[in-house]
């Protein structure tokens, strides 16, 4: 049987789209987050972000409105930030009412699933978008001397419960977390 070439065409693109649906890409640096430290005080800014900067770039809602500023793609919170005039960081709100975010070159969307996705490639009627995340590697309790070790003797306590009211407990021990990207 012999096909054309769109049918072709489309039934590769088809085909790929179905073998890529959730491929998952090597995992990129693992860092280590102390029992006693904020994430995002731990992971470097390099790292937490997509751009080394905030770069120029466009906001589009799906009722038509635009707005622009700088932007950039915090990967640790999921959000597109921007640059108020006084100089803060600021989330965007409201992702389900975002049609599409540009900075720079990228394109983003937001998906009800997986979070913010960044279109990597864009064919007629098919795109190829990657969604980055960090996710917890291992746990790692303190053991003697207050050294971190993967022993699963030594137990870890986060909150205790007294006289009816509970206590949250101080956190020991390491966290290891990667960061991973999954193609949709």
């Amino acid at each position: 049987m012999i096909f054309s070439r769109g049918k072709l065409a489309v039934g590769f693109t088809l085909l790929f789209v179905v073998h890529t649906y959730f491929l998952h890409a090597q995992d990129d640096d693992t860092y280590r987050i102390k029992g006693n430290q904020e994430i995002y005080e731990a992971l470097p800014k390099a790292a937490q972000y997509r751009y080394e900067a905030f770069q120029s770039g466009t906001v589009s809602f799906y009722n038509g409105k635009t707005s622009s500023g700088k932007l950039n793609y915090n990967i640790l919170l999921d959000d597109v930030q921007f640059v108020d005039r006084t100089r803060d960081t600021l989330s965007l709100a409201n992702p389900e009412t975002i049609k599409q975010v540009r900075i720079g070159d990228d394109t983003f969307y937001y998906d009800v699933e997986h979070g913010y996705v960044e279109v990597i490639e864009e064919y007629p009627g098919v795109k190829l978008a990657m969604h980055q995340e960090f996710i917890p590697r291992n746990r790692e309790n303190t053991g003697a001397f207050d050294q971190s070790t993967e022993t699963s003797a030594v137990r870890n306590y986060t909150a205790l419960t007294t006289s009816g009211r509970m206590h949250t407990l101080e956190a020991k021990g390491d966290l290891l977390i990667s960061q991973k990207a999954t193609y949709l």
